[in-house]
C-alpha cells in the first residue's frame, strides 16, 4: 500500500500544477479508460481535459 499512497500523492500534485491523465489501452482496458474519464467531469467536476482516453483502434473499437 505505501507504493499506491506515493503514486497518489504524486498524481495530486502534478494535476495540482495543471498536469493531465491518460488512460491507454485495448479491448477491455482501454474501455474502462473511456468510462472513467467520460465519468470524471460530471462525477468529481474536472476539466473534459483533465482525464483522457486514447483506445487502441479508435473509436470504432469503443463498443
Amino acid at each position: 500500500m505505501p507504493d499506491v499512497a506515493r503514486a497518489i500523492d504524486v498524481i495530486v500534485t502534478h494535476f495540482r500544477l495543471g498536469g493531465r491523465l491518460f488512460y491507454v489501452g485495448a479491448g477491455t482496458s482501454g474501455r474502462l479508460g473511456v468510462l472513467d474519464a467520460a465519468e470524471c467531469p460530471p462525477t468529481f467536476n474536472t476539466s473534459p481535459d483533465m482525464v483522457q482516453a486514447l483506445m487502441a483502434g479508435g473509436a470504432r473499437r469503443h463498443f
